[in-house]
């Protein structure tokens, strides 16, 4: 798999329809979340401006390639001593097929180039595939947040950690 920033405007509008497409299709389709809040968020989280403004704060995000194919996409950003993993989405024809595990070694390579003691993230509760995906990664409940987002809209999550383990 190959791992291409995202740094351009043409590629953060790749990115915003990407994502958009992704988040809605995952979360409504599971009944995770309501049409109308999926909307908002995808709104609030990846529209071009939301996007560009996340890069501004020292976002990272990454485009995955597989054989030329755009398979999916993150971002992280780090801050006091940890990554903070923002977005992991795979197109729904990707997903199963183990490059999950190899977005998560990317995602350590990068704990390790930045001297970072840990990834972590957060997670909606009722996401029980990629809940029980990052636990078999070796993450951790560390607690439940409920947080209001606007609009009479939450997100019920979990955050969950995994330390990273220096090389020497």
């Amino acid at each position: 798999m190959e791992y291409v920033i995202v740094s351009t405007p043409q590629q953060i509008a790749e990115l915003s329809e990407m994502g958009g497409r992704i988040f809605g299709e995952y979360y409504t389709s599971r009944g995770m979340m309501s049409e109308e809040q999926s909307v908002y968020m995808i709104d609030m989280f990846f529209s071009e401006e939301a996007i560009g403004k996340q890069i501004a704060k020292g976002y990272e995000y990454y485009f995955f390639y597989e054989e030329d194919r755009r398979i999916g996409f993150c971002a992280v950003h780090a801050s006091e001593g940890k990554l903070f993993l923002s977005k992991l989405y795979f197109e729904e024809s990707e997903r199963g097929k183990g490059y999950g595990k190899e977005a998560m070694k990317f995602l350590e390579g990068l704990c390790y180039l930045q001297m970072l003691n840990a990834i972590w993230l957060t997670v909606n509760r009722e996401n029980k595939d990629s809940i029980e995906f990052y636990l078999r990664r070796g993450f951790k409940i560390l607690r439940s947040e409920d947080n209001e987002i606007g609009q009479g809209f939450f997100m019920y999550d979990y955050i969950l950690e995994l330390p990273i383990k220096p090389l020497f």
